[in-house]
């Protein structure tokens, strides 16, 4: 008897058409040109970034009420420490009625 996986070919599947194999590009080394030198600015010397003055004004609107908005979520967040915070919600779930309880449910 023959063996039924003569007729089978072995290796990769090969797809038709051109190849799709991914070419490694060559990273280019940079060569020094200050002479070892490292020139940097100081930071009071370099003119502030520039806005973009692109946007509308319902955009700076928009982006300011967003930062106050922030700013105040900050400050509550800050308001009351995390002890605070849990006892603060004991009281709360002790003010509530009993009636939104979990029943006992079974013998005993």
């Amino acid at each position: 008897m023959a063996d039924p996986y003569s007729s089978v070919v072995g290796g990769k599947l090969r797809l038709k058409g051109p190849s799709l194999a991914i070419k490694k590009k060559k990273k280019r080394v940079k060569k020094d040109t200050t002479g070892g030198l490292d020139l940097v600015a100081p930071t009071d010397m370099l003119p502030p970034p520039k806005k973009d003055d692109s946007r509308t004004e319902a955009e700076r609107k928009f982006e300011e009420l967003q930062r106050k908005r922030e700013s105040e979520r900050l400050e509550k967040m800050v308001e009351l420490t995390h002890k605070q915070k849990i006892q603060k919600l004991n009281q709360h779930l002790d003010s509530l009625p009993t009636h939104f309880d979990i029943p006992k449910v079974g013998p005993g």
